[in-house]
């Protein structure tokens, strides 16, 4: 049985449960497809009232609005574990037609999970005490970053009539975990796509953090300046941007251009803004220039 998919989001298209080789051969390494992290159900009578409830909960059924709002309740309060999927090797062939993403000869992967220390205190009524003690590993993040976009980005809030009809806002989202403000705490840093992304790449992203009462709210991160110790941290960036945990630090990872190449064929290494937690939001603290022979590390 599928214990991933009922808690995974979006219900359809790219998700955690779906593997795809990179487009080109250069984005090899890219980390959406190399390694994955995803929250599943670690018990086969939790799973199975899962999917139950993901049905009801997100397709036509007879019930009432109130019922599926109930159903949607009851299925974010099941207790869920971690898991990671990271590819360690792999063999791609060329594709068949031009411009589509190359084909799969074989795979060589870890998974993860971890799986309660007691699953048979896992019940209902015990799962929030232990999804709190897991911290933010366990608080449904994806499901919020899916909902809760517009809180997180002002400049989304007219995704759901932007997007076509039926079609997901969140299209896709990675999620990495680190304490990035020092607390001692985890937080997520997730980037991915809307329904409106296009070539440039990421158009979601950001920082949310596990709150004591359970909420999770978003930490703001400052745009780099125009100007940082004399320099223009933003010269010769065209967008595809690549958000990173580095040493506990929030890294923001640019290709740079050095002239009309095409999007996925930067010659200028890569560009990485250091930030650094200053009590109330991250704010840029280094560059590191990467020349082209180094931009892979």
């Amino acid at each position: 049985m599928d214990c991933i998919g009922a808690v995974s989001v979006p219900l359809h298209g790219d998700n955690r449960l779906s593997v795809a080789p990179p487009a080109i051969d250069k984005d090899r390494d890219e980390a959406q497809w190399t390694k994955r992290e995803f929250e599943f159900v670690p018990t086969p009578a939790e799973c199975k009232e899962a999917w139950e409830l993901a049905n009801e909960a997100h397709y036509p059924s007879k019930i009432t609005d109130k019922q599926r709002e109930e159903a949607e309740d009851k299925l974010g309060k099941i207790p869920t574990s971690h898991g990671t999927f990271e590819i360690i090797d792999f063999r791609l062939s060329p594709s068949a037609s031009k411009g589509a993403p190359s084909e799969i000869e074989w795979l060589k992967f870890i998974v993860s999970l971890q799986f309660p220390t007691a699953l048979e205190g896992l019940g209902a009524s015990g799962g929030n005490s232990r999804r709190t003690g897991q911290g933010i590993r366990a608080a449904h993040v994806a499901k919020f970053l899916n909902s809760h976009y517009a809180e997180l980005d002002s400049n989304l809030e007219s995704l759901k009539v932007e997007c076509s009809e039926g079609e997901d806002p969140i299209r896709n989202v990675d999620i990495q975990y680190g304490d990035l403000d020092g607390d001692g705490q985890e937080e997520a840093l997730f980037q991915g796509y809307t329904c409106m992304a296009g070539t440039s790449g990421i158009d979601y992203s950001g920082i949310v953090k596990l709150q004591p009462d359970g909420k999770l709210v978003g930490l703001p991160i400052t745009p780099p300046p125009d100007t940082f110790n004399g320099r223009k941290p933003l010269e010769g960036l065209r967008g595809h941007v690549r958000l990173a945990i580095e040493d506990g630090r929030l890294v923001e990872v640019f290709p740079v251009y050095k002239g009309d190449e095409c999007e996925a064929c930067s010659e200028g290494g890569q560009r990485k803004f250091v930030f650094r937690w200053n009590g109330q939001q991250f704010v840029l603290d280094d560059i590191i220039n990467l020349p082209p022979d180094k931009a892979g590390n």
